[in-house]
């Protein structure tokens, strides 16, 4: 039998979510209640400006990504503007930060779905 990289990165991606998600709640208009839902949270910093010394001020941005299995998006039918709210159980005392779903990133891959978000004010 031939080897199939497609179904071995389709299991990693499955093992990497189950690893290093952190429960959610999700929501949106449709739903009645949040409901419990592992994701993963991704943020980084972006740098745009005066790259090359052109005499405009540097522009330091966040940028957060919620990362969905596909099995479980399809399942709650996340949609833009819903809420992702991450459950902390490990600070006590921290709020719980909640991002709202802006928009839904082209597949790069089985089973996940990635969302760029905006942290609610």
């Amino acid at each position: 039998m031939p080897f199939d990289f497609s179904k071995l990165k389709a299991q990693v991606r499955q093992t990497v979510h189950k690893t290093f998600g952190v429960p959610a709640l999700y929501s949106d208009s449709a739903t009645p209640s949040p409901v419990d839902v592992r994701v993963r949270w991704h943020s980084r910093i972006e740098q745009a400006g005066d790259l090359e010394n052109q005499g405009y001020a540097n522009v330091i941005q966040g940028v957060d990504r919620i990362v969905f299995l596909s099995s479980d998006a399809r399942s709650l039918g996340v949609k833009k503007n819903g809420t992702v709210k991450i459950l902390n159980s490990f600070e006590p005392g921290v709020d719980e930060p909640v991002f709202v779903l802006v928009a839904r990133e082209p597949k790069t891959g089985p089973v996940e779905e990635i969302w760029n978000a905006a942290l609610k004010g």
